[in-house]
């Protein structure tokens, strides 16, 4: 019977041991994070300031579309006020006007063809 309780306290004695050192390894763990966190705790600030001087990629993208969306809103409200037909009169004028700027530069263009066509054996740097 001594010897049972002798082999009872023992084994108590080991689990608490046992559990000590558990308790042990997981607050080491728990210590390590914590230093392991104290340089990424400074790179967060240091990525704040640096945030704070330069703005976010999207602030520094907003900030330059801005002129283009406030061109775009003069435009809108100029053109606002007009009915259907006008603007497809306008729409037809601005054609009209694209094309007679594109007149001389496709004539260039039907000329340069017409003269390859007309010499196929013209070398490739002379084509360009």
């Amino acid at each position: 019977m001594f010897v049972f309780r002798c082999s009872i306290i023992e084994s108590r004695v080991t689990n608490r041991a046992t559990v000590a050192s558990n308790i042990e390894q997981q607050t080491s763990h728990i210590d390590n994070r914590k230093s392991k966190n104290k340089p990424s705790i400074m790179i967060n600030y240091i990525t704040k300031a640096v945030t704070k001087m330069f703005g976010t990629k999207s602030d520094r993208d907003i900030k330059e579309l801005m002129p283009y969306v406030e061109k775009t809103n003069a435009e809108y409200s100029k053109l606002r006020n007009l009915s259907d037909e006008q603007l497809r009169q306008q729409t037809a004028d601005l054609k009209e006007i694209i094309k007679k700027n594109l007149a001389k530069i496709d004539a260039d263009i039907a000329d340069l063809k017409m003269e390859i066509e007309a010499n196929p054996e013209m070398s490739v740097d002379a084509k360009e």
